[in-house]
């Protein structure tokens, strides 16, 4: 075996260039050029041997291009359904009221719920909660999508046996809801969390009896209104029967926008209207005054907290 003169990059078998011995495409060219035309020595056919390199070699690269694309494909599509499968593993350590760590060394935060952070009241409850929920145990794990967040940490619904674990931590009251949320499981975790706040159970201990609830938002502008903020609303209810002071709570959304209440009271069975942009306030509309949309169209977070800052709802849509 010998490389071809003419086309280095392919190998020829071959004796004397004759055509029934020659292994390559190159090879064989060049020999049915001098066999066709005895007088012809190999410079004589070097152009027809040249030609057809080249054309070997397109042969090659395209064949090659074809290859490493079915590969990158092929590659991309297990990936996919890597992360579209469920994975197990064994719980290693909790590390905060959402977080804990796999024995592999992989972190998971459980989607569509949010645990206090460290420092924040509860957050120690929290993290001994989901401890008694997945510490040392063997979880299932329903990623979502995407399957990590930025800090590199799967994202996913985490099963104990039958039992989701982000449901019991909202039906705990150690959690809140947070978005993305698929929309199968919406309607358990609103469940969840409404049982635990009727209960007052963790977060949700020192507001349990505050009954106020939101009764619409609307975050696109109304029909006839401009394209901006003002019209936009929050209606809030006071369903209970003795009046409510807002004064001092805020109303914020996910991107951390805040209404502080100026001095109101709102009347039992009452509601009030807090809109987005500017206006005079009155006993039944409030106005935030801002200039620019403050509720996303495409999904938001409505945070309610008292003048102590401590959760009254939390309302994703």
């Amino acid at each position: 075996m010998r490389r071809c003169r003419q086309s280095p990059a392919f190998e020829v078998a071959c004796s004397g260039f004759t055509e029934a011995q020659c292994k390559c495409l190159v090879g064989r060219k060049l020999a049915r050029a001098r066999w066709n035309h005895p007088g012809n020595g190999p410079a004589q056919a070097s152009g027809l041997c040249r030609a057809a390199g080249r054309a070997l070699s397109g042969r090659v690269q395209v064949a090659s291009m074809k290859t490493t694309i079915t590969g990158l494909f092929g590659l991309a599509l297990a990936g996919a359904i890597s992360l579209g499968a469920d994975q197990k593993g064994i719980v290693l350590q909790v590390l905060d009221g959402d977080t804990f760590q796999l024995q592999d060394g992989r972190q998971v935060r459980c989607l569509g719920v949010d645990a206090p952070e460290r420092g924040e009241p509860f957050a120690d409850e929290a993290t001994q909660i989901l401890n008694r929920l997945v510490g040392g145990k063997q979880v299932r794990l329903e990623l979502g999508r995407p399957a990590r967040d930025r800090d590199g940490r799967l994202l996913a619904y985490v099963f104990v046996g039958s039992n989701m674990v982000n449901t019991q931590l909202l039906r705990l009251g150690a959690a809140y809801m947070r978005r993305p949320i698929l929309r199968r499981y919406k309607p358990a975790f609103a469940q969840a969390q409404e049982d635990a706040r009727a209960a007052g159970l963790g977060i949700w201990t020192n507001t349990a009896s505050v009954k106020v609830r939101l009764a619409h938002i609307q975050a696109r502008p109304g029909s006839g209104q401009p394209s901006s903020s003002t019209g936009e609303f929050v209606v809030l209810e006071n369903y209970g029967d003795q009046p409510l002071d807002l004064t001092g709570w805020t109303l914020s959304d996910e991107g951390h926008h805040r209404y502080l209440f100026p001095r109101f009271v709102l009347a039992p069975k009452a509601k009030v209207t807090i809109h987005s942009g500017l206006g005079r306030n009155t006993d039944t509309d409030l106005f935030w005054g801002s200039r620019s949309p403050i509720w996303n169209n495409n999904g938001d977070t409505v945070f309610l907290r008292d003048d102590k800052g401590r959760l009254v709802l939390v309302h994703p849509y």
